[in-house]
């Protein structure tokens, strides 16, 4: 793979349920209110920050990309935040947090850009 064209900083899972009323990404990264443990494995692989926020108390700068949440949205190096999963990308991930590690690598190597993968993923 070419080098990216654009670094993100970090990613933030925007969820708009709770603990006991988990939404699709909650429950793809949590079991009950615990998080996954592979999920915890992938979050450690990351070379970058990611954030977890609910959709009720997102900083402005997040919230004016957020369209339909739950979703990931990445912050770029150069201040941009972008939508990297839409809500239906995430169902699309039926549960599965080696489909959502996937569909985030997708993004990165379709779009070239840097979401702090190892290179040996």
């Amino acid at each position: 793979m070419e080098e990216p064209h654009k670094k993100a900083l970090r990613l933030i899972l925007v969820y708009t349920g709770s603990s006991q009323r988990p939404d699709i990404l909650m429950r793809i990264t949590h079991d009950d209110a615990l998080e996954r443990e592979e999920w915890r494995m992938f979050r450690r692989l990351l070379s970058i920050q990611m954030d977890e926020m609910h959709a009720s108390a997102l900083p402005s700068l997040v919230e004016r990309v957020v369209v339909s949440p739950p979703c990931v949205i990445g912050r770029f190096a150069d201040g941009e935040h972008t939508v990297i999963l839409h809500s239906n990308m995430i169902e699309e991930c039926d549960g599965d947090p080696d489909l959502l590690m996937n569909a985030l690598w997708a993004y990165a190597c379709t779009f070239n850009v840097d979401l702090g993968f190892p290179r040996s993923f």
